[in-house]
C-alpha cells in the first residue's frame, strides 16, 4: 500500500532536470515516489515494463509528464529562465 503523503512529498522533491527527460511520456513511479520505474509514450508499454520489473501495475502510480516551457500568471507569459525552479 502506498503512503500517499510520503509519495507526494518525495515526488515533489524529484529534480526538475531529471523529470524533463520524460516530457511527453507516461511515468511509473516507485511506491515511495523517489524514482521512476519505467517511462514510455505508450501507457500500455509502461504497464508491461512495470510487470517486467516485478511490480503489480495496479499498485503503481503512473502519471503523464508535461513540463511547461513557460510559466503564466494572469495571462502574462514569463519565460522560464527569468524565474527558474
Amino acid at each position: 500500500m502506498i503512503d500517499i503523503n510520503e509519495f507526494r512529498r518525495n515526488q515533489s522533491l524529484f529534480p526538475r532536470a531529471e523529470l524533463e527527460k520524460y516530457n511527453g511520456q507516461y511515468v511509473a513511479w516507485s511506491p515511495d515516489g523517489t524514482r521512476v520505474l519505467a517511462a514510455h509514450a505508450n501507457p500500455a508499454r509502461v504497464d508491461d515494463m512495470v510487470s517486467e520489473a516485478g511490480y503489480d501495475p495496479a499498485e503503481i502510480l503512473v502519471s503523464l509528464v508535461a513540463v511547461p516551457e513557460e510559466i503564466a500568471w494572469s495571462g502574462w507569459s514569463v519565460p522560464e529562465d527569468v524565474y527558474p525552479s
